[in-house]
């Protein structure tokens, strides 16, 4: 003899995971990536001066703690470095 089926009955799809221990998992993974991404980022270093440019006047301006360099009287770069 064969199973009976109801067939007035619907069934939901499967659309996720009942555990939540994985969508837990899933929230971790990505806060790690995220402050990884973020860590590269916050010390990833400038760009240099352009090929061939060089400074002949470099001032550091500590209460702003920023550098700038000069040649001449030209700006060429100004840079606040990451302090840790």
């Amino acid at each position: 003899m064969g199973r009976s089926v109801d067939k007035n009955v619907e069934t939901t799809p499967n659309i996720g995971s009942s555990c939540p221990l994985t969508s837990l998992r899933a929230v971790a993974i990505g806060s790690v990536v995220a402050m990884v991404v973020i860590g590269a980022w916050a010390h990833w270093p400038e760009s240099a001066l352009a090929k061939g440019s060089q400074a002949n006047v470099v001032i550091v301006r500590k209460a702003a703690r920023r550098l700038e360099r000069y040649r001449d009287s030209e700006l060429l770069e100004a840079s606040t470095p990451v302090v840790s």
